[in-house]
């Protein structure tokens, strides 16, 4: 049933978005002979949809029979507006009807695939794993390859929409994610439809709790069924993908042949952008919109029109707010340009009138969220300051930012330890030939700067410079291409397969796109390897390796190295004890882990015997058994020094579930001022 309402929210919600959105755009002019109308038509669709779902939150009028009168009645103002202009249907159908299926089959294809049940895994780590229960939401994350909990922010918020919750007073929506930080044009556009067809959303009086490191947080996870988060899912995979329409619009405007089949064989079908449609985050909606903009500036549209597609963008992901100032530029350099071109009053004035209307726009479209969160939630936006990484050294700072530059340029095949078929999968995932194929990413370069899209005013305000400066905004490691460049890959896609037409010819189209399909494949496989063979073939970690720098006050889990081996650790001090699981016991489990006292502490006065203990605890019978036992004394015994450890088999009798805790012990002297502890890359892994 749960499949059956989220593929029947696809068939509507389209069904409106494409009613809503024709009528909205021919009613515009300029708009109505383009051949890019199907995608000012979807984004007007979204925005009908989205206003629809914001009316029915303000007016408290959250129930299915509102929700249902209320998509019947802007369906039935579309219907009217359609039989006042006389819009021609038909051809409008006609013209847009093969790239209309392609979205409509890829938002159906995908939505089933997000339905695929995985193995469950015996443990889920902390980080990306907020959650523990195997919901709906869960299993997309872990599908999509251990991404963090993002995916259901959007239908957090709606649930508490659509249950009439304060922002103010329930939050933040997850641990450390306020809604300041996530705009709501995506939860506006589920509502509706999950007040239609997610099942019941009574208000409740207090939401639950979630203990989670150490502090309680709203559980607005707990408010949310699998028959709402597929409606969820249907709703949010059907408007990201609608990023193969601005893909095939732009291919069909630089006249490349064959534009569907490669859209389709040659991007739809790459990991990247399945796992950024499928796990449900906003950004490939911004994209769309961003990718219009950028459509709409080709086509030379008005001013106002380029910036309220940017300024809309921000709505459904805040990374855009930086494409939005590029866009800004770019029609300022534009305006300035033409003044320069014969400098008289009236160029002067009309282009500032140009200026001052977008202006004027980006600014309507943008204050109200500032304002409501700012002063009606008195939230402050803190999300620069979470990847910024404002307390590191500027050393640390470049270096983090190359090494995150590294993930989109240079495969790391460091990722692949362990023989990992996941780390595989992430780098297939994280890498720009990954996203746009290998010849295309090989040939990029001379795209960029002889291709039909040639190094411009357009290309560089638009899509360089962002892009550029969402890399260095990061001040700790993430790779760019799942924090902000989903606006500027369909637009190189485009770039590259624009000048191997012009440049190599069709053959050359054909067998770049076959090249990328077969990768695609291996990639995918890979994944779906690991999803379903994940008790033999992927090592548990027990804890989640955040990459933040080392900082021996807070204890956080950091890449450590110790007399040149580096490894992502676990730091702690006595007295410390941290438990993970529960896991599932089974035969030839064991336990992989190193260790190693800090080394600057190894000439300390006051350094002795440091004690690392691993215990496991049979939760129904309540024995607890010895798994690692080992004391260093490393300013006494330099053979101490380093990294010790290797694979430990869990006891025999260890046959129902458990849990493992990590002791820092001070040793037998009870002296524990230089008792640093290194927790090296601790994981429970098979042992056949």
């Amino acid at each position: 049933m749960d499949l059956l309402a989220g593929l029947l929210a696809i068939l509507i919600m389209a069904g409106t978005t494409l009613n809503t959105g024709f009528a909205a755009v021919y009613a515009i002019r300029g708009l109505r002979l383009s051949r890019t109308i199907l995608a000012y038509a979807v984004i007007a669709g979204f925005v009908a949809n989205g206003f629809l779902g914001g009316l029915l939150w303000v007016t408290h009028l959250t129930s299915i029979f509102w929700a249902a009168l209320g998509v019947i009645a802007i369906n039935a103002l579309a219907v009217f507006a359609h039989r006042r202009m006389g819009t021609p249907l038909r051809y409008l159908a006609a013209q847009s009807k093969a790239v209309v299926l392609v979205w409509l089959g890829a938002s159906s294809i995908l939505f089933c695939l997000a339905h695929v049940e995985p193995s469950q895994p015996n443990w889920l780590q902390d980080g990306p794993y907020v959650y523990k229960n195997w919901t709906l939401p869960v299993r997309v994350q872990f599908l999509v390859g251990d991404m963090p909990a993002d995916n259901a922010l959007p239908a957090m918020a709606g649930e508490m929409m659509a249950r009439n919750l304060s922002f103010r007073d329930v939050r933040p929506l997850a641990p450390g994610q306020e809604v300041s930080n996530r705009p709501l044009l995506m939860s506006a556009i589920y509502l509706p439809y999950r007040l239609i067809l997610g099942g019941g959303a009574d208000h409740v009086d207090t939401v639950p709790t979630l203990h989670y490191v150490g502090t309680d947080w709203p559980d607005l996870e707990a408010l949310i069924t699998d028959r709402s988060f597929s409606v969820y899912l249907a709703t949010a995979i059907t408007a990201n993908a609608a990023l193969i329409i601005a893909v095939i619009l732009l291919l069909q405007f630089y006249a490349v042949p064959y534009a569907i089949p490669l859209a389709i064989f040659g991007f739809a079908v790459t990991p990247y952008f399945i796992l950024h449609t499928i796990f449900t985050w906003p950004k490939s909606l911004a994209a769309f919109i961003l990718s219009t903009a950028f459509i709409a500036a080709l086509e030379r549209r008005q001013a106002f029109l380029i910036a309220s597609l940017a300024a809309l963008a921000y709505w459904a992901h805040s990374y855009a707010i930086l494409f939005t100032a590029g866009y800004c530029m770019y029609l300022f350099t534009e305006a300035l340009s033409g003044y320069l071109k014969d400098r008289t009053k009236k160029s002067f004035v009309d282009n500032g009138r140009s200026l001052s209307l977008s202006a004027a726009c980006v600014v309507s479209i943008l204050l109200p969220w500032f304002i409501w969160t700012r002063y009606g939630l008195k939230i402050e936006a803190d999300l620069l300051s979470q990847n910024a990484g404002l307390g590191l050294s500027l050393i640390q700072q470049i270096q983090i930012k190359l090494a995150n530059i590294g993930t989109i340029f240079s495969f790391n095949f460091m990722d692949l330890e362990h023989n990992s078929l996941n780390g595989l999968n992430l780098l297939f995932s994280v890498h720009l030939a990954s996203a746009i194929g290998i010849i295309p990413f090989l040939l990029l370069p001379a795209a960029i700067c002889v291709g039909p899209l040639r190094f411009s005013r357009l290309m560089l305000f638009a899509v360089l410079l962002p892009a550029a400066a969402v890399t260095l905004l990061f001040g700790v490691p993430n790779p760019p291409l799942l924090h902000g460049w989903q606006a500027a890959i369909p637009i190189l896609f485009v770039s590259a397969l624009a000048f191997i037409n012009s440049h190599m010819g069709r053959k050359m189209l054909i067998a770049s796109t076959a090249i990328t399909l077969a990768v695609s494949v291996i990639a995918l496989g890979c994944r779906g390897y690991v999803a379903y063979r994940f008790g033999d073939q992927q090592s548990v970690m027990l804890h989640y390796l955040d990459h933040q720098p080392v900082d021996l006050d807070s204890h956080p889990v950091s890449p450590i190295s110790v007399q040149g081996v580096s490894k992502m650790s676990l730091f702690t001090a006595p007295p410390a004890e941290y438990t993970f699981g529960p896991f599932n016991a089974h035969d030839r489990l064991a336990l992989r882990l190193d260790v190693a006292v800090h080394e600057e502490v190894y000439d300390y006065s006051g350094a002795d015997v440091t004690r690392f203990i691993v215990t496991a605890h049979e939760l129904q019978s309540g024995e607890t058994y010895t798994v690692f036992d080992q004391s260093l004394d490393v300013r006494n015994n330099p053979n101490d020094r380093g990294w010790h450890g290797g694979v430990f088999p869990l006891p025999a009798g260890l046959d129902q579930a458990f849990t493992l805790t990590l002791v820092c012990d001070p040793g037998p002297a009870g002296q524990s001022v230089a008792d640093w502890c290194i927790w090296g890359e601790p994981a429970i892994i098979p042992t056949h």
